[in-house]
Parts: C-alpha cells; sequence; structure tokens
C-alpha cells in the first residue's frame, strides 16, 4: 500500500504524521507529502491511495 498525501501548506505535515501513525501504528505503509499552491476544491488536504488485499 502507498499512500500520496497533497497539501496546500507544510504546516499541515505535522498533524498528517502524527493521524498516520495513529491508523498505522507498526509497519506504516509507504507515503509521500507534497506541498501544492492550490486548488479549486474546499479541503486543504487530498489522499491518493493504493492498496492490496
Amino acid at each position: 500500500m502507498k499512500c500520496n498525501i497533497y497539501g496546500t501548506s507544510a504546516r499541515y505535515f505535522a498533524t498528517v504524521n502524527a493521524i498516520y501513525a495513529r491508523y498505522f501504528p507498526d509497519d506504516p505503509p509507504a507515503r509521500i507529502f507534497v506541498c501544492i499552491p492550490e486548488w479549486t476544491g474546499p479541503f486543504d488536504i487530498e489522499i491518493d491511495r493504493v492498496a492490496v488485499v
């Protein structure tokens, strides 16, 4: 599994890490955090995830 996390500011990085650790305490999936300037949606973070069942 891999998560791509896009945020409008680097200030969200610590919060995302804390939440990520809560949901994946052991052996967390690979992830990236990418800062992007803005988008048209009413949100500041978008997560794109690929999982294998």
